[in-house]
């Protein structure tokens, strides 16, 4: 058998925990005889295969994409690109863990015109939900119903509309909505009054996604709920949650812990993440004895880091080493900004006999353990 993933991006790129779980799942399918290959997009002209124990394919997305296209119309030229690497693979199963503007149910519904088996993985909260957190106003937990009409207002929320800047874009964009999509004008107001109908078009592209696949490949218990609560068919979920490749290779720290305490953060430079949030946090504590070691993913201008010296950033840490790196600290910090199916470095940190950071939420709680044991937990919000 044969199986092309689909991921939301991949090396020389920098990757994010989607993209550690598909190589950890290709290594352990290779163990049971099942070949796989990677299709992920590049921002240009398709580069092509690399080839190599597993071989990727790179496919061309657009350069300029028009709102249509965020919100859920998907990249044809994308979807095009995409055509011809099945049509090269012939894979037997399409595993797509991905749900973007390159990797759209445009990719679906190509797979399905040739009658290839798809398979989603449900990895990240911004599959359903365009705020990307799963939380309503970046408050409270939300329901995740598939709905534009209560999408709608809490976008234009995340987009910094005051209440009733909201009520006046959702009642312009009644009569300049449609005008606006067609002339192709975005930007600020513009693209204010055209989210009802974008987030239209994203929530029919997210039931078009989940009706079209033939597994759907659920992560935490939140995201099944989630799915069932849509209307999902549960015969086709698959609850398997992540797992670790790999072990501490040595006993973790066993000195008393002393002052400062040392903390490690691990993770995208990524708003969603939190991590400068909490970075403003130790600002306001100069007096905290506590020393921060950061290891982000992506160019350093993304996320400058202030000039403390209680706080280091360092590059990201080879998958193989990050539990025995992890075991020196005195607690990991997860500060990411919503539900995550994860993350990973929860799943990391476990086995590396480190309490964790954060807020109860998502697949966090679950994780640690639902009593707290093995974490220091707090109430969240998003700002």
């Amino acid at each position: 058998m044969k199986v092309l993933h689909v991921a939301y991006t991949w090396h020389p790129d920098p990757i994010g925990g989607t993209e550690v779980y598909v190589e950890g799942l290709c290594r352990e399918l290779d163990r049971h005889g099942i070949a796989s290959q990677v299709a992920a997009p590049w921002a240009g002209e398709r580069r092509g295969r690399s080839e190599g124990p597993l071989p990727v394919h790179r496919f061309a997305t657009t350069t300029s994409p028009n709102l249509s296209t965020l919100y859920g119309g998907g990249d044809a030229q994308a979807a095009e690109a995409f055509a011809r690497i099945l049509d090269d693979v012939r894979p037997d199963v399409v595993h797509q863990h991905a749900f973007s503007p390159a990797c759209s149910v445009r990719l679906v519904r190509t797979a399905a015109a040739r009658r290839v088996p798809v398979v989603f993985s449900f990895h990240s909260p911004t599959v359903t939900c365009q705020r990307g957190t799963m939380l309503q106003f970046g408050r409270t937990e939300c329901e995740g119903i598939w709905d534009a009409r209560i999408c709608t207002p809490c976008v234009l929320d995340g987009l910094g509309l005051a209440p009733g800047a909201r009520l006046l874009a959702r009642a312009g964009a009644f009569v300049a909505g449609p005008a606006l999509a067609r002339s192709g004008w975005q930007g600020g107001a513009l693209t204010a009054l055209q989210i009802p109908q974008l987030m239209r078009l994203r929530t029919a592209a997210t039931r078009e996604l989940f009706a079209l696949v033939d597994r759907v490949v659920s992560l935490s218990p939140w995201t099944t709920t989630l799915l069932l609560r849509n209307g999902v068919d549960r015969a086709r979920i698959v609850y398997s949650p992540h797992g670790v490749g790999h072990r501490r290779s040595g006993a973790t720290n066993g000195e008393p812990r002393r002052l400062p305490l040392g903390r490690g953060h691990l993770g995208r430079r990524d708003g969603g993440k939190g991590t400068a949030r909490r970075l403003r946090a130790v600002a306001r504590a100069p007096e905290l004895p506590v020393e921060v070691d950061l290891f982000l993913v992506g160019p350093p201008e993304a996320m400058p880091v202030p000039a403390d010296s209680r706080v280091r950033r360092h590059g990201a840490i080879p998958h193989a080493e990050v539990i025995d790196r992890l075991s020196r600290y005195d607690a990991v910090l997860v500060p990411s900004q919503g539900l995550e199916t994860g993350p990973l470095v929860v799943l990391v940190a476990l086995p590396a006999g480190i309490p964790v950071m954060g807020a109860r939420t998502g697949g966090r709680g679950v994780r640690v353990g639902e009593g707290g044991e093995g974490g220091w937990w707090g109430r969240w919000r998003e700002r």
